[in-house]
């Protein structure tokens, strides 16, 4: 007999009284149908499926639950009449993101209320060749997750060409697009290359209808042929379709029929070529197309859709004999080389490719090579491609020489030549002091470099005294000047030139770079005064001779400087004058100089012939003028007057630009050196004759190849 109550303790006690229950909500404006839901029990972590329930009216509910952990999805009752979401409670997208529900023994839940969502979509039409709307084709959508493409749904393609996938999650996706069999056109992937797996995700946002996914498929072209053996029988062999000359870069490939054909399909447009290969089946040699091998294939263009045939191939079991003799190792410029190749075979074809370091050398693709001094340091081989009828085509390449040697330099019929310069006329100066004054200079001169007639007159005492004469602006030194003066570390400066030549400022600067030794200045009213402010400063009466020279043109006094500033008897003043009088500050020293004899420079367009009448009445001796028909001529008639075969050195200047010749004719005095005048880009023929006389140990040019070319440094190199 059971006790009072005793039903409700064993009621109570139940367990499995705990309830779920809540509401289906829909999207504003939908009407409400009836969904599905479904309850599901965590289990070892996993949500395992327990029962449904619909909800016609909106609302459902699960009794008689134990207490654990639960979830709840809704979903349309198939078929569904509007595109809503299969959802877990709380707007979870899938088992792993849904939310659990706690329930305890007995507890009632009822809010557990699930909102429902149309989602997104995703829609577009695919065309193919010439844009014409293609049906049947499978679109896979897939999905990006993190470990890869995994797949959201599929459909086909109207027969307008469109596609429409509906109910997507907000995500990032893919499409792929595969034509149906027998179909030309090549699977692809959305924004990917056609016939490959390459393809770009595009975001769908929630919600949103994602319109004009639109896509144009590739139509395939195809490639097809017959290979035959020597003999006429169809070969079985196989065949590839390449990018390149390279068996590595195949995009297509297959095996010939019993009737020696082949058709490759599915072919992208572009540039291709073809390999066959029998060997290992028939015996035969593999070549590529047109009788070529590997190396040298030659290549066809292939359109969009174009179906191109008579790729036709003779194969043969042996290949062309070909012999090639090893190339020589030790190769210089200027040498000619031959591959000296030969074939048996009847009516050989043999064609050459020259190759540098392993790159081809273009056009050179005789059997001869001249090597030519860009070839200097490379090694180099030939290859040589062989192809006769009845043969399979080779190609062979040579031994490899060591790097090609330099051409010997030329020996210097008197010695090397040599260039003094700087970046410009005031760092040619400072090459130039350095090369005549390594260890430093007691005194240092200091004449305007865009100004010739002081400098002219001051190589001159120079010369005579010993010291590099550096050039300047008017209104402040150069860097690279002012390096040279430090580095000499001059205990005296002589400035020629007044102070619109060389100015205070630049004097002040002298001052402070040699311990404040105030600098020596010898000038005159203009150059025919400043000259003779040289000549008082270094020269006395009873001299042996004195040289007049043109003071509006340098080329003449430029070549005189050197004789006159060398400490030699034939060593004197430097006065310039006027072409057709002579100033009286000239003439007044010519008095005081009490000069032997006079020697003109330049003919007499530089000093007329009425000037050199003049000129008799201020020596006891005579007057003479050393000239030729232009400056160059004059220069060599300068040299050859005063200096003897075999000197030492001679500079070479431009004859036509003064800066660079000003530093160098004190060294020209020092060294007792001619300085020889020439053109920009030519050696004049008196200066060669005349250098050809002197036969110089050494040539220095002064000046870089905007003064002096490189062709005339070649033209003095091969004096001789």
């Amino acid at each position: 007999m059971s006790l009072p109550g005793a039903a409700l303790a064993e009621e109570a006690s139940d367990p499995y009284t705990a309830v779920i229950s809540g509401g289906v909500t829909f999207p504003a404006g939908d009407p409400p149908i009836e969904m599905n839901v479904t309850l599901y029990k965590e289990s070892d972590g996993r949500l395992l499926y327990l029962r449904s329930t619909p909800a016609p009216d909106g609302r459902y509910r699960f009794a008689g639950l134990s207490a654990g952990t639960y979830g709840v999805r809704v979903a349309c009752v198939s078929p569904c009449a509007a595109p809503y979401l299969t959802e877990w409670w709380n707007d979870g997208r899938d088992e792993n993101t849904a939310d659990r529900i706690g329930l305890a023994a007995a507890e009632a839940r009822s809010d557990i209320d699930l909102a429902v969502s149309t989602g997104s979509s995703v829609s577009g039409t695919v065309t193919g060749f010439h844009d014409v709307r293609l049906p049947g084709v499978t679109v896979d959508l897939r999905r990006l997750t993190s470990s890869g493409y995994t797949s959201a749904a599929s459909t086909l393609t109207d027969a307008e060409g469109e596609y429409r996938f509906h109910g997507l999650w907000d995500d990032d996706y893919t499409l792929r697009f595969t034509p149906p069999m027998q179909d030309p056109h090549l699977l692809q992937w959305w924004e990917g290359s056609p016939g490959t797996t390459q393809s770009k995700t595009f975001a769908v946002p929630k919600d949103t209808a994602v319109a004009n996914m639109d896509i144009r498929l590739t139509k395939g072209a195809s490639v097809s042929g017959t290979v035959v053996g020597s003999d006429g029988t169809p070969v079985d062999t196989y065949v590839g379709l390449f990018t390149t000359a390279s068996w590595s870069e195949r995009v297509a490939q297959g095996w010939t029929d019993a009737t020696g054909r082949f058709h490759l399909r599915g072919v992208l447009a572009g540039t291709y070529t073809l390999g066959f290969n029998g060997q290992v089946r028939t015996g035969h040699l593999g070549e590529f197309w047109d009788d070529r091998p590997d190396e040298v294939a030659t290549v066809f263009a292939v359109a969009e859709g174009e179906d191109l045939t008579g790729f036709d191939v003779e194969l043969s079991t042996e290949a062309v004999p070909v012999e090639l003799p090893p190339l020589p190792r030790d190769v210089t410029v200027g040498d000619t080389i031959r591959a000296d190749a030969s074939s048996t075979a009847p009516d050989a074809r043999l064609e050459y490719q020259w190759y540098r370091n392993g790159g081809a050398i273009p056009g050179a693709t005789a059997s001869h090579l001249t090597v030519g001094p860009e070839l200097e340091g490379k090694r180099l081989t030939v290859r040589v491609v062989a192809s006769a009828p009845g043969f399979s085509p080779i190609a062979v390449r040579s031994s490899e020489t060591f790097g090609v040697r330099p051409m010997p330099p030329p020996t210097p019929p008197w010695g090397d030549v040599v260039r003094w310069s700087g970046a410009d006329r005031y760092a040619t100066s400072v090459e130039v002091s350095k090369r005549m004054f390594p260890d430093g200079a007691d005194g240092i001169y200091i004449a305007n470099g865009t100004n010739f007639p002081d400098a002219l007159s001051g190589a001159v005492l120079t010369g005579q005294r010993g010291g590099p004469l550096l050039l300047t602006p008017a209104t402040g030194l150069p860097h690279v000047v002012i390096d040279e003066i430090k580095r000499l570390r001059p205990t005296s400066v002589v400035i020629f030139g007044g102070t619109n030549a060389v100015s205070a400022r630049v004097a002040s600067q002298l001052e402070a770079l040699t311990n404040y030794h105030v600098p020596a200045r010898f000038a005159g009213a203009d150059r025919y005064a400043t000259s003779v402010a040289i000549s008082r400063a270094e020269f006395g009466s009873d001299q042996r001779v004195v040289y007049i020279a043109n003071g509006a043109n340098f080329p003449d006094a430029l070549s005189g400087a050197p004789v006159a500033g060398h400490f030699s008897e034939d060593g004197g003043p430097l006065l310039l004058s006027p072409a057709n009088a002579i100033p009286k500050v000239i003439a007044d020293e010519l008095k005081r100089l009490q000069p032997r004899r006079i020697v003109i420079l330049g003919g007499t367009a530089s000093i007329s012939e009425e000037v050199a009448v003049q000129l008799q009445s201020y020596t006891s001796g005579q007057v003479t003028r050393v000239a030729g028909p232009d400056r160059y001529s004059t220069s060599a008639a300068v040299s050859e007057a005063n200096f003897d075969p075999e000197v030492p050195v001679a500079f070479i200047a431009n004859g036509t630009k003064f800066p660079d010749a000003l530093s160098g004719a004190p060294s020209a005095a020092i060294l007792g050196a001619p300085v020889l005048l020439t053109a920009t880009d030519s050696l004049p023929n008196a200066v060669v004759a005349e250098l050809k006389r002197l036969r110089p140990k050494e040539i220095v040019i002064l000046g870089g190849t905007s003064s002096v070319s490189t062709a005339v440094r070649a033209a003095l190199e091969a004096l001789g």
